[in-house]
């Protein structure tokens, strides 16, 4: 099992989780054998939004990227609390 330990960086309005460090079974990976991530969060135009790309080590073939946004609901359709 791996585990993995990301950065927050806060610039330009957003955030970016690079990895930081990371373990297979316990054991330490050496920094060459990290995945690479490229992730940065940010609010845009009321909406929420990221664009993730995470790439394998050595080869650097893409693993998964994904992109989108989220935004609020009105306040008007919202149920009272």
């Amino acid at each position: 099992m791996a585990f993995y330990e990301l950065n927050l960086i806060v610039e330009d309005g957003g955030m970016r989780l690079p990895i930081r460090r990371g373990w297979f079974v316990g054991v330490p990976l050496p920094q060459f054998l990290l995945p690479r991530s490229d992730s940065r969060e940010y609010s845009e135009n009321g909406s929420f939004r990221f664009d993730i790309t995470l790439s394998a080590p050595l080869a650097g073939d893409l693993i998964v990227r994904y992109r989108g946004y989220l935004k609020p609901e009105s306040t008007e359709s919202a149920p009272p609390m």
